[in-house]
């Protein structure tokens, strides 16, 4: 999975937009699920002084609930193609004592993390997690 955002500088008032690249090297199609218990969420996080990190998820509009999985709302990836999903920002939740609201403006990695259910509704469901690469974001 490949992280891209279009604008390298983030104006938190607005929502952000990222496309997260899946690429399929199989041999076989393959789905992944962006609804009940399948499905990305974001994280910014900053260094500080010493070794503490600043830390925030992002809650996208494709992101996961409860519910039962329906075929129709799985993507298909198939077999050596890739798929561009666009992700866009709903909520920001704090990962620590640092509230959204008190966010430091500057320099912060985002990367994405798309996670599954334990067990797969249909033949071909992607489960397990995977992670995307880290791209700098200015956030003012």
């Amino acid at each position: 999975m490949t992280l891209r955002v279009k604008n390298k500088v983030w104006d938190p008032s607005k929502p952000l937009v990222a496309d997260v690249i899946v690429k399929n090297e199989g041999r076989r199609s393959l789905y992944i699920g962006y609804k009940c218990d399948f499905g990305f969420a974001g994280y910014l996080t900053r260094q500080r002084a010493g070794y503490e990190t600043i830390r925030y998820e992002i809650r996208w509009d494709k992101s996961s609930e409860h519910c039962t999985p329906r075929r129709e709302d799985f993507i298909k990836v198939p077999a050596g193609k890739m798929v561009r999903v666009r992700l866009t920002s709903v909520a920001i939740k704090e990962l620590g004592g640092n509230p959204w609201s008190d966010h430091a403006k500057g320099s912060y990695q985002l990367f994405v993390r798309y996670g599954t259910s334990k067990i797969a509704p249909f033949d071909q469901v992607f489960l397990g997690t995977s992670t995307t690469n880290r791209v700098r974001l200015n956030v003012k």
